[in-house]
């Protein structure tokens, strides 16, 4: 899969979540207890992230629909069938 490709205003939710795997991954690697750091980070996670999406102006509304990486229609009937035949005409 694609790295993600964020939008300028998401870059402060991707920082986040890179913080947030850094330090489970440090908590894998030493065998330490951070469950309420990553509690603390998920929460500001969700807070920023409902912060941003909630303040949206109408380009940056405009740069979601047309995101790249959105999906398109072929992608959700592949997933929701699994032997279709699409069809042609003229």
């Amino acid at each position: 899969m694609k790295e993600p490709q964020p939008l300028d205003f998401e870059k402060p939710i991707m920082e986040l979540q890179r913080r947030l795997q850094e330090i489970r991954d440090h908590s894998d690697e030493h065998a330490l207890d951070f469950d309420a750091e990553v509690e603390a980070m998920e929460a500001k996670i969700e807070t920023t992230r409902r912060e941003i999406y909630g303040n949206l102006s109408a380009w940056q509304r405009v740069q979601i629909a047309r995101h790249t990486q959105r999906p398109f229609a072929l992608d959700y009937v592949e997933r929701c069938f699994t032997n279709w035949n699409e069809l042609h005409g003229d």
